[in-house]
């Protein structure tokens, strides 16, 4: 997409100027009548994964234990940095409910993609047969239906993303890994912050009980952010479907 690099951006407006190339590799490549497999191989790269979903439900089982593990971290040695521990159980607190939203609709894309095909071929298709308002009426409804399912919106051509996974938490998340990789949970005593020592280095003084504790947080943290990208991938591919079904169907009403 060139125009389109948030979940908000999508609107009828940007539909329309992102769908002009592909009206022009859709005509390179495809005739009336469409068929079920030709709409498959371009239409199953949104598709989702049985792995998507596994990876994305195991996040949200992750989190609370977690949040768990940073609060049993000691609070007094000198060692650590307990402010942190605090942000990142606030980060992650942030995450569970959106996730789960998304994971919804995401099963829900799971079990709807096939029957997805079956239906728009023949919608497509149909689109030149079209004469008279009320047959375009019932064609209005059918395709405003799929729409529905794949925006999460009955009313508007934009995607209803606000309690979904969205780049709040996809930053909140990438921060957060960035932060364990620097040593977040550790205290970094004076000479090291003025020598701006890497943390590759501070770990050399660190006890290997301590360690490991937080290397096993870091671990799950990072897989809890695979999650969360994956939901938030799985939302932008959903505003690309709905962008290339625009494209395919502004395209048949060009013949």
């Amino acid at each position: 997409m060139i125009y389109i690099h948030t979940l908000e951006d999508l609107n009828p407006k940007s539909a329309k100027i992102e769908s002009v190339d592909i009206i022009r590799e859709i005509k390179r490549n495809n005739r009336l009548p469409l068929s079920e497999e030709e709409l498959r191989k371009h239409f199953s790269a949104f598709f989702v994964s049985k792995n998507d979903l596994d990876v994305m439900s195991q996040a949200l089982e992750l989190i609370p234990k977690t949040i768990k593990e940073i609060i049993e971290l000691p609070k007094t040695k000198g060692d650590y940095e307990p402010i942190n521990f605090k942000r990142a159980c606030s980060g992650l607190q942030e995450i569970p409910a959106p996730l789960k939203n998304n994971l919804d609709y995401v099963k829900k894309i799971f079990d709807w993609q096939e029957s997805f095909i079956s239906q728009v071929t023949p919608l497509l298709n149909d689109i030149p047969s079209i004469k008279n308002q009320g047959a375009a009426k019932a064609y209005d409804e059918k395709i405003g239906s799929l729409f529905e399912v794949i925006l999460r919106n009955k009313n508007d051509f934009v995607f209803n993303f606000k309690d979904t996974v969205n780049e709040a938490q996809l930053t909140r998340m990438n921060d957060l890994v960035e932060s364990m990789d620097k040593g977040c949970f550790f205290h970094v005593d004076l000479q090291e912050y003025l020598e701006k020592q890497d943390f590759s280095a501070i770990r050399k003084r660190i006890p290997r009980e301590e360690l490991e504790k937080v290397d096993k947080i870091t671990k799950e943290i990072k897989d809890i952010q695979k999650g969360v990208k994956i939901a938030y991938d799985h939302n932008m591919k959903m505003i690309n479907l709905a962008v290339v079904l625009y494209a395919y169907i502004n395209w048949v009403k060009g013949f």
